[in-house]
């Protein structure tokens, strides 16, 4: 019989990582990680703008069609709340990120068609209109009945220039977007 002594057996090969060899992997993806960071925070508002202005630019579309539909004045204004209603912002050039706006009939304005809650991921969402003017009212012609106005919105970070939008609608009714400018 021959017996093996303890010394004498082969060694296997360890698996696994060393402790050095998980640090440096650690420190890599961590430097990788603080140069993505700043990136991907741009990127994440640029994203804010651009769903808030898809979401925007749909609602102007809807309070269009909703005033040629039903023959009546249709606008789309910012919300203030007032008394815990809801109720449009009567200031031209205010902010509507806050508690975002709402599409409702003129004359009877207890008909609200709908309602986009507050504007996430943006810095402001300002309404900019002609004299006296604080909403978008649609006529039955799906025309613009105060004059044309636009949007704008910005993102958290105002150095991000590159991401504000702003959307322009014209006296006819439609609406387009202008990226990474300050005026229609």
């Amino acid at each position: 019989m021959h017996r093996s002594s303890p010394n004498s057996r082969q060694r296997l090969p360890q698996q696994g990582f060393t402790l050095v060899e998980l640090l440096v992997t650690m420190s890599i993806a961590a430097i990788l990680l603080a140069l993505a960071a700043p990136n991907f925070s741009a990127m994440l508002q640029r994203q804010a703008v651009a769903s808030n202005v898809e979401s925007l630019v749909a609602d102007l579309r809807l309070a269009r069609s909703e005033a040629m539909k039903r023959g009546v004045q249709v606008e789309l204004c910012g919300v203030v709340f007032r008394n815990g209603a809801r109720d449009c912002i009567t200031a031209s050039n205010a902010d509507w990120a806050a508690n975002g706006w709402m599409v409702r009939d003129v004359a009877n304005t207890a008909i609200v068609v709908k309602v986009h809650q507050s504007v996430d991921g943006v810095g402001a969402a300002t309404a900019s209109f002609g004299t006296g003017n604080s909403s978008f009212v649609f006529n039955p012609t799906g025309a613009l009945a105060r004059g044309a106005g636009h949007l704008f919105i910005q993102p958290r970070d105002t150095s991000q220039t590159a991401a504000q939008q702003i959307v322009c609608i014209a006296t006819t009714g439609r609406p387009r977007v202008e990226k990474g400018a300050d005026e229609c």
